[in-house]
């Protein structure tokens, strides 16, 4: 977690199967770290889990925005986010 900025920005996780989920915030850092101790989404945060103790790989691909830009608005986050969405299809997001 301390490579992770403490910027707003959009993750996403995958493995090989694909896109397992894609979210935004406001602090990258800070949002990973409670999704890998704790995630909110109940059937991502067992998934996660399970992956973790077996042989599964996840990897954790991240846009970092820096603080000044327009990307440190909710509004521009959340549809980037969306559009991602839209666009790759994870399994344990709602579609928007």
């Amino acid at each position: 977690p301390n490579r992770v900025p403490e910027h707003p920005g959009i993750y996403m996780f995958r493995n090989e199967t694909g896109f397992l989920y894609i979210g935004q915030t406001v602090n990258l850092r800070q949002r990973l770290t409670s999704h890998l101790a704790k995630s909110h989404n109940f059937a991502l945060g067992n998934y996660l889990a399970e992956q973790l103790q077996g042989d599964s790989t996840i990897s954790i691909e991240i846009h970092a925005f820096d603080p000044k830009s327009r990307g440190s608005e909710t509004m521009i986050r959340r549809a980037y986010e969306s559009e991602l969405i839209e666009s790759r299809k994870p399994r344990f997001n709602i579609q928007p």
